[in-house]
């Protein structure tokens, strides 16, 4: 096992991954909301629909929202770890996984 030590984040693909990471239960709720508002309109209440735009934007917000403070934190995290210490991981790597990255030599 190898010691791996993060020293700071990138804040853009901490941006990008917890965007993506918060769409995805979002995604479900703005499926859950849809199906919600359908049902009222199909017993007659067209004041259902109204509720599902401001909910999706709702949830982007509610993403956008968490991206921010993932990069606050990152921002924070970048600041602090070289005068406190950085993140340690202990990572292994599989004989395969070495031998599939060392590119291949034809033989004529």
């Amino acid at each position: 096992m190898q010691k791996v030590e993060i020293k700071e984040f990138g804040l853009m693909s901490v941006f990008k991954f917890v965007l993506i990471l918060f769409s995805i239960p979002a995604l479900l709720m703005a499926v859950i909301i849809f199906f919600i508002s359908l049902t009222g309109v199909v017993q007659g209440s067209i004041g259902e629909i109204f509720i599902f735009i401001p909910a999706i934007i709702m949830l982007i917000v509610y993403a956008v929202i968490h991206g921010l403070l993932a990069v606050l934190f990152a921002l924070v995290y970048n600041k602090f770890s070289p005068k406190v210490g950085a993140l340690e991981l202990k990572v292994s790597l599989n004989e395969k996984e070495n031998t599939s990255q060392q590119p291949e030599v034809e033989q004529s």
